[in-house]
């Protein structure tokens, strides 16, 4: 059965709504009480990952049916953003509905210390304990790779056990991290596709504490950990800078949408575009300098997270190879 589903982009327009006819086709091959099932997924949660979907439609349901080819017929994927490597439903878009946040991904990597690093790089790919490499495809290390199907939560366990995996926020299970989630003003007015609507600086906070938290279950002598604190001070100072970074973007984007609007109407005289420029070159001056290293002495998490962003993007480019035969890469 070919893979027929769409794709879209985090900054396209608008969503699809519907199926094609090629995939109202696909439904016809596809048994009615697994499209009910994963409908009725779909309908409790608009959006879900291919971890979350296999081990509630396990392939022992499926009858050998692959998971893109069910979920195609009534969902839609991102290529990029915080909802990639997602099936969303269709006519759901979750850059209008402020909820979405614990829809987003959070990719997990294995936490290994900086003494293992350059082993573990050399020694196989990176994602999981080599025990369960023979499970999995295998390909240039840095790639992204699902957690096992038997496990979609991010607990203490999954910490523990050293498990990688796409994770959806509203699947994590660790106190610490679910207060950051919940932190009011941890949130954007829009959302972004580095981001989602969550500010920078949150999402850098979560790695950092899951870090110390594994590191902390290391070092405990009896498998306990020690309690790990959130420098609430320094994050506030942090969100700060994001949310005057955040109004720098609208202004511009706002300026810009009026000078287009107006130039499109006809209404604009040489003088008013002239300072319509003129505004938008210094809210863009405004916005390159707060992105500039050292710009403010109040980003008191800067220095700790400089090392982590080549390795460790909040959301990038779909870069999984699973199921590169269907041509959709979850």
């Amino acid at each position: 059965m070919l893979y027929h589903g769409i794709q879209i982009r985090f900054n396209d327009k608008t969503v699809p709504s519907e199926p094609t006819p090629q995939l109202i086709e696909d439904m016809k091959v596809i048994p009615e009480n697994i499209l009910t099932k994963a409908r009725a997924i779909l309908e409790e949660t608009p959006v879900v990952t291919r971890n979350a979907m296999d081990v509630m439609i396990p392939a022992s349901e499926r009858n050998s049916i692959k998971l893109n080819n069910i979920m195609s017929t009534m969902s839609y994927g991102m290529d990029t953003g915080p909802w990639r490597s997602c099936w969303i439903r269709f006519g759901y878009d979750p850059r209008k509905d402020k909820d979405s946040y614990k829809y987003q991904i959070f990719d997990q990597r294995r936490l290994v210390s900086s003494e293992a690093t350059l082993k573990h790089r050399k020694g196989r790919t990176r994602g999981f304990p080599q025990s369960q490499m023979n499970t999995f495809s295998q390909g240039e290390a840095g790639l992204r790779y699902p957690a096992p199907v038997q496990k979609y939560i991010l607990d203490e366990e999954a910490i523990r056990q050293d498990i990688a995996g796409i994770y959806q926020m509203q699947n994590i299970d660790l106190p610490l991290v679910n207060d950051l989630l919940e932190y009011p003003a941890g949130r954007r007015k829009t959302p972004c596709e580095k981001s989602g609507w969550f500010y920078p600086s949150i999402l850098k906070t979560i790695r950092l504490k899951i870090r110390e938290f594994k590191r902390a279950m290391e070092e405990a002598p009896n498998g306990g950990t020690s309690e790990i604190f959130v420098d609430y001070e320094a994050l506030n100072r942090s969100l700060a800078e994001d949310y005057r970074q955040e109004e720098a973007e609208l202004a511009a984007e706002r300026v810009i949408k009026d000078r287009e609007e107006g130039m499109l109407l006809g209404q604009t005289s040489q003088f008013v575009r002239d300072r319509v420029n003129a505004q938008v070159d210094e809210l863009m001056r405004e916005l390159g300098a707060e992105k500039q290293p050292g710009a403010s002495s109040g980003d008191a998490l800067a220095g700790i997270y400089d090392s982590d962003d080549a390795e460790f993007d909040v959301y990038g480019e779909e870069s999984d190879e699973l199921d590169s035969d269907d041509g959709f890469n979850m």
